[in-house]
């Protein structure tokens, strides 16, 4: 509906512009019968012009990602998880023990759709047993995190990252997998 104003103020404007023009500014150098032809020309001049600026439907830039081979999809099998308080507006912050031991982590503001936060509307899906997650194959940001499974609510919400934590791994990336065990992990980050 918006395109199809902007069509029509296009060819509307266009056609108002050349009437001023031929009609008000020049009406003694143009006679009528070529003045009208010429302000019909620009209306139609106009609506083309709108129709290739505004009438083309914006491409979803998830399915050119995915047509280009940039989308890359992992799923993942998880037993438990452990949440993180976030500074400021970061997003959750879960560490997830997958099913070969590893840990996952995950952060991001994109999880505040999916993940439990207070006054929520929906029901919570994340942290679950099984989901799938599709992110930029090169530039690693997460665009999609499919559920597989119902919610598993977080074992327990540590404070922040201990300084321990933080001079030994740094502040821990989206996506890292960490070999070290959950527990082990969980006790470094609490200090």
């Amino acid at each position: 509906m918006i395109r199809l104003f902007a069509i029509a103020v296009t060819g509307l404007g266009t056609f108002m512009l050349s009437l001023a023009i031929f009609g008000l500014w020049f009406p003694r150098l143009l006679p009528g019968s070529i003045a009208v032809p010429l302000c019909i020309t620009s209306l139609i001049a106009g609506t083309w012009l709108g129709i290739r600026l505004f009438g083309k439907e914006t491409p979803n830039p998830i399915e050119e990602l995915e047509a280009m081979g940039l989308a890359e999809v992992e799923e993942y099998k998880t037993l438990r998880s452990f949440e993180v308080e976030e500074i400021e507006d970061e997003g959750f912050h879960f560490f997830l023990e997958l099913e070969g031991g590893d840990v996952l982590f995950l952060c991001g503001q994109y999880l505040y759709e999916i993940a439990e936060d207070e006054g929520q509307k929906e029901k919570p899906t994340f942290p679950c047993a099984h989901f799938r997650i599709k992110r930029h194959k090169i530039e690693r940001w997460v665009y999609e995190v499919e559920p597989l499974s119902p919610h598993i609510p977080p074992e327990e919400k540590l404070p922040h990252y201990s300084e321990v934590y933080i001079q030994k791994h740094g502040f821990p990336e989206d996506g890292a997998i960490y070999t070290q065990p959950y527990e082990e992990l969980k006790a470094e980050i609490r200090g």
